[in-house]
């Protein structure tokens, strides 16, 4: 799922899968669907990143959030849900080349704001 920042993608799958937002791994649905969203990662590096440069912190925030999603898409792993920003073009890119190479089928929702609302 991608969009724009403020967009919604975290509200979106806060209400789809029951989430609260202060999660710091990954949700499992019952059908067992992973659920990643970049909070989880936030939520988990807030106390150990909370001295460093907000560009800083966000910077390891995302790194760590696409290991997490590189390392759940794999052959026969299920289905992942995963919120990416959309504005990244190369993360799209290179999660699109990972998919196609390891053979994992991979579906793009994008979410449509306007920037006034995001």
């Amino acid at each position: 799922m991608g969009g724009i920042p403020g967009a919604g993608k975290s509200t979106l799958l806060n209400r789809l899968f029951a989430l609260e937002g202060t999660e710091t791994r990954p949700a499992t649905t019952p059908d067992g669907a992973r659920v990643v969203d970049s909070q989880q990662a936030r939520n988990r590096l807030a106390r150990r990143l909370r001295a460093l440069p907000y560009p800083v912190r966000r910077w390891v925030t995302h790194l760590l959030h696409y290991l997490l999603v590189l390392r759940l898409l794999r052959p026969g792993g299920g289905p992942v849900v995963v919120h990416v920003t959309a504005t990244r073009r190369a993360a799209l890119r290179l999660l699109g080349r990972y998919c196609r190479r390891r053979g994992v089928g991979i579906h793009l929702l994008l979410i449509d704001a306007d920037p006034q609302a995001a």
